[in-house]
């Protein structure tokens, strides 16, 4: 069965589905043009080495989309086993339309829970990390302990059995100290990034690492341009000239071989590997996550 989830408001940054409006500064229209393609066709003229039509950062329809088929179908890292250190401990990770309780139960074992009572959907934990022996509903005062279960709920009919109004599963795993939730009711299998991080991971001691401060960044534009920007360095030396000035895409091909190889020499003296994975995309094995790995030491 399908499960369901409640769905809050969420901001979608967007000039139209099928048309922009073009304001002058004075506010005016100065003109409206009309976009009636239908994804399919957006995607098959899309140009090769081209950005992506305008309709793909603005449509809300297009954002629902990747949010149904790209987003909640695949994992999402939601921070470090370190920031739930205790049984009843808890944190509130918020994506897109849909909201999750990571908890340390009492069994010590770190779980996840859709944030929506069974009763009438609210939320039930509205503080975003805390410690705690039970959850209750801020609305009609229904009880959870930490495992999910429904302890209390006043004044229900007869028959009415608390065992089937539990909260909602979310999937979780734990892959060498760092938390992934996803909200599919079957993600693809993390065994394989388990297994081939297990070695670089180790060397970095990634399971007793601990959060030192964190930060959130409300970005208005659509979640793609991130990821594209993040993707390439050609902005760095106009945008980030502090770290451009040391950056190996600022030399040339004799001095930045010999940069790397100081490094990759400092790292074996450190008792440390260039260990690199790729898996990613059309390179993930059949069944599990796409993810890749490539990390020095700074």
């Amino acid at each position: 069965m399908k499960r369901e989830f409640r769905h809050s408001a969420v901001t979608i940054y967007n000039i139209g589905k099928t048309y922009w409006q073009f304001r002058s500064p004075s506010g005016r229209v100065s003109a409206i043009m009309h976009d009636t393609r239908s994804i399919r066709e957006l995607i098959a003229c899309q140009k090769p080495g081209w950005s992506l039509e305008q309709r793909f950062y603005t449509d809300p329809e297009i954002y629902q989309l990747e949010l149904d088929c790209i987003v909640m179908q695949n994992w999402t890292f939601a921070g470090h086993q370190s920031q739930l250190p205790e049984a009843g401990d808890f944190k509130v990770f918020n994506i897109a339309n849909e909201s999750a309780i990571i908890v340390r139960s009492q069994s010590g074992e770190i779980k996840a829970f859709a944030n929506v009572c069974r009763h009438r959907g609210s939320h039930v934990c509205l503080e975003q990390s805390g410690h705690t022996r039970k959850f209750e509903c801020p609305y009609h005062g229904w009880i959870y302990d930490t495992d999910g279960k429904l302890l209390a709920a006043r004044n229900m009919p007869d028959g009415f059995d608390k065992a089937d109004y539990s909260l909602l599963d979310v999937s979780v795993e734990v892959v060498h100290g760092l938390i992934f939730i996803s909200f599919c009711d079957d993600p693809p299998s993390l065994k394989g990034a388990q297994r081939d991080l297990a070695e670089p991971m180790a060397m970095f001691d990634f399971e007793n690492l601990k959060v030192a401060a964190q930060k959130t960044y409300a970005i208005a534009a659509n979640w793609k341009l991130a990821v594209e920007n993040y993707q390439e360095c050609y902005h760095c030396a106009t945008s980030h000239p502090e770290y451009a000035k040391m950056h190996t895409l600022m030399l040339d091909d004799k001095k930045r071989d010999r940069v790397q190889g100081h490094m990759l020499e400092k790292m074996t003296e450190c008792g440390l590997k260039n260990i690199y994975h790729d898996f990613i995309d059309t390179a993930a094995r059949a069944g599990e996550q796409g993810y890749g790995y490539s990390r020095t030491a700074m």
